[in-house]
């Protein structure tokens, strides 16, 4: 009987203090193909929190994957503008920057733990876009640019790690 009533205490204050829930079910691995379709389908639709549950469960079932956490980074990463304002200009979905910030603290977990489960340099290297990327989009030109330089270390010969590091050493030039 105790442990009923610590659960519904338990579950009660998840719910009041908007608590992520603690497990996901994954993707059944005879279903992963399929599952990365309906996450597709959803990216191509803008129906981020589609997408978002879908790639939560596929990773879940690859925690070790780092393709797989990476999207999931790149999904809560644009999942922050969920929403869009009939003029078409995106509106934040989570409620106040303490929440967007906790969201983007996770996506930069999220990268991180991708370069760490990647055998391939080049894996390794994405990562560190990504988080440059997130990054720049957030307004940290200094912060994105020493990822690219990151992701230079390690793959020195990628075209693009190398233009995007070129365009925001520029950005930052012609700063006043």
């Amino acid at each position: 009987m105790l442990a009923v009533v610590l659960f519904g205490v338990w579950w009660s204050f998840q719910r009041s203090t908007g608590a992520a829930p603690t497990f996901v079910v994954p993707i059944p691995l005879d279903s992963l193909v399929a599952a990365e379709r309906m996450f597709e389908a959803a990216t191509r639709r803008n129906d981020l929190t589609e997408a978002l549950r879908w790639q939560q469960r596929i990773t879940a079932a690859l925690p070790r994957n780092p393709l797989a956490l990476r999207q999931l980074a790149e999904t809560m990463h644009n999942h922050h503008f969920a929403i869009q304002r009939p003029d078409g200009t995106p509106h934040w979905l989570l409620r106040n920057s303490l929440v967007r910030a906790e969201w983007e603290r996770r996506v930069l977990q999220l990268f991180d733990s991708s370069a760490v489960v990647a055998d391939d340099p080049a894996d390794r290297a994405l990562a560190h876009y990504w988080k440059g990327r997130s990054a720049d989009y957030e307004g940290l030109s200094l912060d994105a640019l020493a990822e690219y330089e990151a992701g230079l270390a390690i793959a020195p010969d990628d075209t693009t790690l190398r233009r995007v590091r070129d365009m925001e050493r520029k950005r930052l030039a012609a700063e006043p």
